[in-house]
């Protein structure tokens, strides 16, 4: 199986209960919030598969990686045992015949040589220019689904300030989605590594900071629908890093 997708089922099942334990109301909430969890995992890993349709051809056909590799390696070995016969055994003293013998062997090599190379231009070269786009493709998709969760994180409280309660609590479960959607790429590292932040505690900072954020908005339906975008602003922003509003 291939690591991107081993990487997103081991995502998907490491962070479920820390992320979403304690968001059940009943059986079919948390039915709802587990599907629209391993929602996100999934896509990603559909999207890994089917950026390789040549790879479902080969494994298909039944030429995985192991009988690929040893293609090349019989290959290579029957050019040296050519090589090698040729070395050992006398070549004819007649000349006719010595020309028929040295033909015979330019013929068995140019096969193996033509083998060899068509190998390595079906299989080898198509995979690796597929793998190369891949990983751009992904490193700026990566890009992409970090900044959006990094930019939604940054102002959520002054968004979250304006909106009415329902439209609150879904942009906080927004980012929750946007948060696990950058975790399935392996990328993150690389960008969370110019500033120094390893992921679990990018992870975790960012899920502590929206569990007090739902709390507060939660906490009293009728205050945050009567209270005033600057009054709603003055709990959030104290809030968000544990401090008790003033």
């Amino acid at each position: 199986m291939d690591s991107r997708l081993r990487s997103g089922r081991r995502g998907a099942a490491s962070t479920v209960k820390s992320e979403l334990a304690d968001w059940f109301e009943g059986h079919g909430h948390a039915k709802m919030k587990l599907f629209a969890y391993v929602e996100v995992f999934y896509n990603q890993l559909v999207n890994a598969e089917e950026a390789f349709p040549e790879r479902r051809i080969v494994m298909a056909i039944g030429l995985t990686d192991k009988v690929i590799r040893g293609m090349l390696v019989v290959a290579v070995g029957a050019t040296v045992v050519l090589l090698v016969v040729m070395a050992v055994m006398p070549a004819p003293t007649e000349s006719e015949l010595k020309l028929r013998y040295m033909q015979f062997y330019y013929e068995a090599f140019k096969t193996l040589l033509v083998s060899f190379v068509a190998g390595v231009l079906i299989v080898v070269v198509p995979q690796y220019l597929n793998e190369a786009k891949y990983t751009f493709e992904r490193l700026r998709e990566s890009r992409r689904a970090y900044s959006e969760a990094h930019t939604g994180i940054t102002y959520l409280e002054y968004k979250l300030a304006v909106l009415d309660y329902g439209a609150a609590m879904a942009l906080i479960e927004d980012i929750h989605v946007k948060k696990h959607m950058a975790e399935t790429y392996d990328e993150l590292a690389r960008h969370l590594g110019r500033k120094g932040e390893p992921v679990t505690a990018w992870s975790d900072r960012i899920a502590v900071k929206l569990d007090k954020l739902k709390n507060e908005v939660g906490a009293d339906f009728d205050r945050w629908t009567n209270s005033t975008p600057q009054e709603r602003l003055a709990r959030l922003l104290p809030a968000s890093k544990g401090r008790d509003p003033a």
